[in-house]
C-alpha cells in the first residue's frame, strides 16, 4: 500500500521559446525491486567472475517515505533555417539506494529545415542524449524488471557519456524518405544503458515512405 502526494507548476513563455517545469513528489512506503547477491565461491574470495556470485531480485518496501523533487528547462530557438531545441532536467532523489536519479538529463537537437525549389523539404541534423553518472538500477531478465543494486556488493555507475546521432529527412509530395546514423561517437568511452548491457553499437537505418491515394 503507497501514497504519492505529487505537487507540479508550469511556466511557457510562447515568445521566446521557453518552458519551465518545477515539480515534487512524496512517496509513503514506497516499494520496489532490489537485487540480492551472494557469495557462491568462498574458496577464493579474491576472485569476482561473474559464476562466483549468485543473483536473486526480492521486493522491499521502505518504512518511511523518499521524495523527489525535479526542474526543467526547453529551450526553442530559430533562425531562418536553423532550428536548436534543448531540455536540461535536474533531479533529485532523498533515498540513492532506494530511487538512484542522475542529476542532470540533457537533451538537444540541432538541425537545418529548408526547401529546394519549393517542394522537397529537407531537415539535416544531429541530436545528443547525455545524463550524469549515477547507480542505475539493473535489467532482470527472469522477471522482465529494473531493480536496485545491492549495497552489500560492488555496484556500477553508469552515464556521464553523451550519445550523438545525425540524420537526414526528405518530403516531397507524398514520399518521405530518412536516413540516420545511431550513436556516431561509439568507442569513445563507456556507453551503457543499464549496469552490464551495453548500448547498440555504430549503426546506419534508412527507410521509405510513400503514400498512395487515388
Amino acid at each position: 500500500k503507497e501514497m504519492r502526494t505529487r505537487a507540479e507548476g508550469s511556466v511557457r513563455l510562447k515568445h521566446l521559446g521557453t518552458r519551465l517545469k518545477v515539480g515534487f513528489e512524496n512517496v509513503s512506503h514506497y516499494t520496489h525491486f532490489a537485487m540480492v547477491t551472494t557469495r557462491v565461491n568462498t574458496e577464493n574470495a579474491a576472485s569476482n567472475l561473474p559464476t562466483d556470485f549468485s543473483n536473486a531480485v526480492e521486493v522491499r518496501q521502505t518504512a518511511g517515505s523518499v521524495q523527489v523533487f525535479s526542474a526543467a528547462i526547453a529551450q526553442d530557438f530559430k533562425l531562418g533555417p536553423v532550428h536548436w531545441e534543448s531540455e536540461v532536467t535536474y533531479q533529485k532523489s532523498s533515498s540513492e539506494s532506494v530511487l538512484p536519479l542522475p542529476a542532470l538529463n540533457v537533451y538537444t537537437n540541432l538541425y537545418l529545415l529548408f526547401r529546394v525549389a519549393k517542394v522537397l523539404r529537407v531537415q539535416l541534423g544531429g541530436d545528443m542524449r547525455y545524463f550524469t553518472s549515477y547507480y542505475a538500477p539493473e535489467w532482470t531478465p527472469c522477471i522482465q524488471q529494473f531493480a536496485v543494486q545491492d549495497d552489500s556488493s560492488e555496484k556500477l555507475k553508469i552515464g556521464n557519456y553523451p550519445v550523438i546521432n545525425v540524420y537526414a529527412n526528405l518530403h516531397i509530395k507524398h514520399c518521405r524518405l530518412y536516413v540516420a546514423v545511431n550513436h556516431v561517437n561509439a568507442g569513445t568511452g563507456r556507453s551503457y544503458q543499464s549496469p552490464h548491457y551495453p548500448l547498440n553499437p555504430f549503426t546506419i537505418h534508412f527507410g521509405v515512405s510513400w503514400n498512395f491515394f487515388n
